[in-house]
């Protein structure tokens, strides 16, 4: 039997509890935002979506959506091509800033919102990270 105890030095624990920190501020902070915070994949399946925004806003709770196309927040009967090409856009490395398109709630009222976005690449060894 083999038992192998990695034992971390003082400022590798120092380093690990100040990230510990870090990530739970970050973590309030998303959630404390009336703005709709979310993140996707390259196929905009929505992957992380703040609780009090997917709420307040969409009247979903977060648990609702993930998993979900972000096409569940697009209404059928209205036309946004202006949407679809900044979304592709975004697929292609390209921002989002201030657009405004026509959202439908989960109880079928639609909203204007103002979406700023930007692609975040995440490198195949590090560790995911939420995107806003």
């Amino acid at each position: 039997m083999l038992v192998l105890d990695t034992i971390a030095s003082l400022p590798e624990l120092l380093e690990i509890e100040r990230l510990k920190r870090s990530k739970s501020q970050y973590k309030s902070l998303v959630e404390a935002s009336a703005s709709l915070i979310w993140a996707c994949d390259e196929n905009f399946t929505l992957s992380f979506a703040s609780r009090r925004a997917a709420r307040d806003i969409y009247g979903y709770e977060t648990r609702e959506l993930l998993g979900q196309s972000a096409e569940i927040l697009l209404p059928d009967d209205v036309e946004q091509p202006a949407v679809r090409r900044a979304f592709e856009g975004l697929r292609e490395g390209r921002p989002i800033r201030d657009l405004e398109a026509v959202h439908v709630r989960q109880d079928g009222r639609t909203v204007i919102v103002s979406i700023s976005a930007v692609p975040l690449r995440i490198r195949a060894d590090a560790s995911p990270a939420l995107s806003a």
